[in-house]
């Protein structure tokens, strides 16, 4: 018995696992937040502390190894990077990142090693390699030419490789209701596609939403279809509805989407022009009953921040815009993808569990 004490003792001391997980995201942040304020030195630390509860934590490793780029510490920062080169998201930048530590160290061969590594992996920034002073004693080099040359070609190969993301926008449409899952799919890093956003509406007149006046990029006689179109709620029953381009347009265009999102009472739109019937899909926890006399053949689903049914994504009020752009993020770049944006965010996610929620 006496043997066992100690250990009992360790256990009773012991805070719950749930407990140090969360003590662990709370260093994660106040780290994000010190380097938001570029504290390196506050950052470093911070993270790796983080690391040291999760050894296997590629986000932390990348996010240590700018730090103490930062703060000059190149060696330091090389290995961090190193770790983090076997992100499923991030490792192309942590390739990048290192072939800047590399170049900092005069270890030129490494240097293109990585700067190869990442420009194959996705990196296509050449103006932001060309004006990297930390990559300037790679300048001399007849390789830097070279490198440029596969950069430009890279660059042409992927053009096609574009996620375009359109915006419908009418007079007083609510900000947060595109701009939540607009934003959650900027966030979203990614190595395989570019996204391209724009803002759509009647003609090119600027649109006044809540105080806001918003651009358009495109008007519906010109815009180019959209792999992502966003139609969000607000003033949808007076603003939207009425208007007859608007809504052939919606109806001709949505069908030919990889993904829609609707937001909020935009079921309103996307259930009058015809778009979900036959679909699952929820909306303002207040607008059910509406969205039965909306949409009579669609099945309404109760209680859900999001509703995936096929290539519509719908969702309710609020922040639930976030979880349709998460949902959009994982069907478009994978799961690994959406749960680093989620952890970006500092908001929850599950992930998908099926073809439907």
């Amino acid at each position: 018995m006496r043997r066992l004490l100690p250990f009992i003792a360790l256990l009773i001391c012991m805070p719950p696992l749930s407990l140090l997980a969360q003590d662990r995201q709370d260093l994660i942040e106040r780290a994000r937040i010190a380097a938001e304020n570029r504290d390196w030195q506050e950052a470093s630390e911070l993270y790796w502390q983080a690391i040291e509860a999760d050894e296997e934590d590629g986000e932390a490793w990348y996010r240590l190894g700018y730090c103490l780029h930062m703060l000059g510490e190149y060696s330091e920062a090389l290995v961090a990077n190193l770790k983090a080169t076997s992100h499923p998201s991030l490792g192309l930048y942590a390739h990048y990142n290192a072939a800047t530590a590399c170049a900092q160290l005069g270890e030129v061969d490494e240097a293109f090693a990585h700067l190869l590594a990442a420009i194959e992996g996705g990196y296509q920034r050449l103006s932001s390699i060309l004006a990297d002073r930390d990559l300037r004693p790679l300048h001399a080099d007849p390789r830097w030419l070279e490198m440029q040359n596969l950069c430009k070609l890279k660059i042409e190969s992927d053009a096609d490789n574009v996620i375009q993301i359109g915006v419908l926008v009418y007079r007083n449409a609510l900000i947060g209701d595109f701009a939540n899952p607009l934003q959650t799919l900027l966030t979203a890093p990614n190595r395989k596609m570019r996204l391209e956003p724009y803002y759509i509406a009647q003609d090119l007149e600027p649109v006044q939403t809540q105080g806001v006046k918003l651009q358009p990029d495109y008007a519906f006689s010109n815009c180019p279809v959209p792999d992502v179109l966003i139609i969000p709620g607000g003033h949808a029953r007076d603003r939207a509805v009425p208007n007859v381009e608007l809504m052939a347009w919606v109806k001709k265009t949505a069908p030919q989407c990889e993904l829609v999102i609707v937001t909020c009472n935009g079921t309103m739109i996307a259930g009058l022009a015809g778009l979900l019937d036959g679909e699952r899909a929820t909306t303002n926890m207040g607008m059910y009953e509406n969205l039965r006399e909306w949409a009579p053949g669609c099945e309404v689903v109760e209680g859900e921040r999001f509703v995936r049914s096929g290539r519509l994504i719908t969702a309710a009020e609020g922040t639930a815009g976030i979880d349709a752009g998460l949902c959009a993020i994982e069907i478009l770049l994978g799961a690994d993808a959406a749960q680093s944006t989620a952890r970006r965010l500092l908001h929850p996610w599950a992930g998908l569990p099926g073809e439907a929620r």
